[in-house]
């Protein structure tokens, strides 16, 4: 048996940090990826009491969910370009604003709000180097034939998205200065660019003065991101300990052999791998010479300084041996008593949990 508890308190703090960071700002709680692992709707229903009234979300079905599940009054915003015309149509039947990222996301959204005969709601997404979704900064053109042509759409926002806010302050503040050229340009033809918005988790705590009307956060409502912060994790895995037992010296325990025991030594499974988040990273899926240069540094440090992967029981840290599992891990135990009801306590990776329970408690 495995679990992973949630502390609806800790998330609600870390609510009140944010909010106090932004202050006159938005504060749009991002809830892509079903709630960052644990649950679409809790992490609403937690955000929502905390008083949070935007939402934001990847995917259609997560903002007609958000709809019909008592998120009547707050502003859901879909932040990927949508051309289905079904889907469309039911987005504007559930007052979803759209993200617009070309002229043909535009003229679809026209389409469909016009064969619903209303005023469909949209934000303009610029490019202005995710390079992602969006209108480039120089097509300046199609943005502006947006508000001139397409009346059935009511254009109430601006965004974009900052590629290195947690990494590169140069960057960051090059993509703030092409934002705010294409805003004021807006402006300049007479059109009102509405709620503008760039700062997402990492914008809010290093680039705040460049995030204008809002900030977007998802991995800073859980407490996750890459640099220090006075947030709190807010979720742990608690895993039973199965078929506790000794092995002798010289046994080895994992796919290829990976320990080896140099004395008699007691272990214990914990049923919970990779497959269900524990242990994983992000995989190397990009090969500049600086990410190399990245790795290879990494690696020799790790040979080193040796890190020793473990989990806690009781208040015992008990080290992790051999390679982790797809849906095991091994442990050893042989200083910790265990009593019948003794759990271990691992930090899985939310995003990434997989048939492991999630459990909101206080």
């Amino acid at each position: 048996m495995a679990y992973y508890s949630v502390s609806a308190a800790a998330i609600r703090r870390n609510i009140e940090k944010i909010q106090a960071r932004a202050g006159e700002k938005t504060v749009w709680a991002v809830l892509k990826g079903n709630g960052y692992g644990i649950g679409l709707l809790n992490l609403a229903a937690i955000c929502r009491a905390a008083g949070l009234t935007h939402f934001a979300v990847t995917e259609p079905e997560d903002a007609i969910t958000l709809r019909e599940s008592g998120s009547a009054q707050e502003e859901v915003l879909l932040l990927r370009p949508e051309q289905n015309a079904e889907t469309l149509r039911n987005l504007c039947r559930h007052d979803v604003i759209c993200t617009v990222a070309s002229q043909q996301d535009a003229m679809a959204l026209a389409d469909a709000a016009r064969a619903e005969t209303m005023r469909a709601r949209a934000h303009l997404k610029i490019d202005t180097g995710m390079g992602r979704y969006g209108f480039l900064p120089d097509q300046l053109d199609e943005i502006l034939s947006c508000y001139e042509y397409l009346a059935h759409i009511d254009f109430c926002g601006v965004y974009t998205h900052f590629a290195s806010a947690f990494c590169s302050k140069s960057f960051t503040k090059l993509q703030a200065e092409r934002f705010t050229m294409v805003c004021d340009a807006i402006r300049a033809a007479g059109y009102d660019v509405g709620h503008v918005h760039a700062g997402n988790s990492a914008a809010l705590f290093r680039h705040l003065d460049d995030c204008q009307d809002g900030v977007r956060v998802g991995s800073a409502l859980l407490g996750r991101l890459p640099f220090r912060t006075d947030l709190e994790k807010v979720g742990v895995c608690r895993a039973e300990l199965t078929e506790p037992r000794w092995l002798p010296k010289g046994a080895t325990c994992g796919y290829g052999c990976a320990f080896r025991a140099s004395k008699p030594i007691r272990i214990a499974v914990l049923p919970v791998g990779w497959y269900n988040g524990y242990a994983t990273e992000i995989g190397a899926d990009t090969f500049r010479i600086r990410d190399c240069l990245r790795r290879a540094f990494g690696a020799l440090k790790s040979l080193l300084f040796p890190r020793r992967l473990t989990v806690t029981v009781g208040k015992q840290k008990c080290r992790v041996l051999g390679h982790v599992g797809m849906c095991h891990t091994t442990i050893d135990i042989t200083r910790v008593h265990l009593s019948p009801d003794t759990m271990a306590e691992l930090e899985l990776n939310p995003t990434r949990l997989r048939e492991i329970p999630v459990r909101i408690e206080e």
